[in-house]
């Protein structure tokens, strides 16, 4: 894409007299501050910078005396959000005679390590005739924002419940902030990424348990249920979690209990319902007491096919 410049202009104004009475001035006329981007057209002031671009400090100045000729210093001076110095440079520029202008510029390297925050460029004119001097002060803010803008990406995308979206978009702020060696950042980029990853395998645990049930294999579906609960514990997911113990619950209840008593047969329940059938005409027969004896067995048979049945049921599943 084609580099393109996009200037902040400040205009500053300095009126200076001479003895002799003729009125003669001296100015700074604009200072400007431009970014070598990739943009695609002009997109308005730059004035915001990640860590490690340049800053390009440009100052036009302009001499309106007769028959005299000007020269000027000028100092750049760059101070971080703490206010400490990180760079100073002096220009000399050449004199100006009948109204001449010059433009001073000036680069400052942004570091990898510049911490976020305000910058701020002081630039101060020193007249060497006649030993004056005026400031003024240029500001830019510098900020991790192809970072941010991924991890603004991906909390939209978390919030939205596409947790693998949300993982290749905090794997892209991590590389970036890993350029800038911002830590905190990065610990948290790592804490997301591995939240999705938790969150992606529980959800893939809820659609294997989902896929038993359609299958009929409930003890593995109940399996896959209590998996994905212990994700979203960890998570601290309470709705996952209650949904997940309902389909624990519901695939170990009564109406599956029942399912196994009446639809899988069991060589119990066959036996039983023989020894009942045998036991009632052979009753037929028997005295009074026998035939109680009889019936109380065939019962006691019964309850021990019941007993039998519950526990096959917690065995299975």
């Amino acid at each position: 894409m084609e580099k393109i410049k996009i200037t902040f202009i400040l205009i500053i104004c300095g009126m200076l007299i001479l003895p002799i009475g003729i009125v003669h001035a001296f100015e700074i006329v604009e200072i400007l501050t431009t970014s070598d981007i990739v943009d695609g057209e002009h997109q308005g002031e730059k004035i915001h910078f990640e860590p490690g671009e340049s800053v390009y400090v440009y100052v036009h100045t302009c001499g309106h005396c007769s028959n005299c000729r000007m020269t000027v210093d000028l100092s750049y001076v760059l101070r971080d959000p703490s206010n400490q110095i990180l760079e100073e440079h002096l220009y000399r520029c050449p004199g100006h005679e009948d109204g001449g202008g010059h433009v001073a510029y000036y680069y400052f390297d942004l570091p990898l390590s510049a911490l976020p925050g305000m910058y701020t460029v002081e630039i101060t004119m020193y007249d060497r005739n006649y030993n004056t001097k005026e400031a003024r002060k240029l500001f830019f803010y510098v900020d991790y924002y192809t970072a941010n803008d991924y991890v603004e990406e991906a909390d939209l995308y978390f919030l939205n419940e596409n947790y693998g979206e949300a993982k290749n978009s905090y794997e892209k702020a991590k590389e970036e902030y890993e350029r800038f060696a911002a830590q905190s950042e990065i610990d948290y980029c790592r804490e997301k990424i591995e939240e999705c990853d938790k969150y992606i395998l529980a959800e893939k645990h809820y659609s294997e348990g989902i896929s038993c049930i359609g299958q009929e294999d409930y003890k593995n579906a109940v399996y896959y249920f209590m998996k994905a609960k212990d994700l979203y514990e960890v998570l601290g997911d309470n709705p996952s979690v209650e949904m997940c113990d309902y389909q624990i619950e519901d695939n170990r209840g009564i109406r599956l209990f029942f399912k196994q008593i009446f639809e899988i047969p069991s060589v119990a329940n066959v036996s039983i319902l023989i020894w009942i059938v045998c036991a009632y005409f052979f009753c037929q027969g028997l005295r009074k007491g026998r035939r109680e004896f009889i019936i109380i067995l065939a019962a006691l048979a019964g309850i021990f096919s019941f007993i039998l049945n519950i526990m096959f049921y917690f065995f299975y599943f």
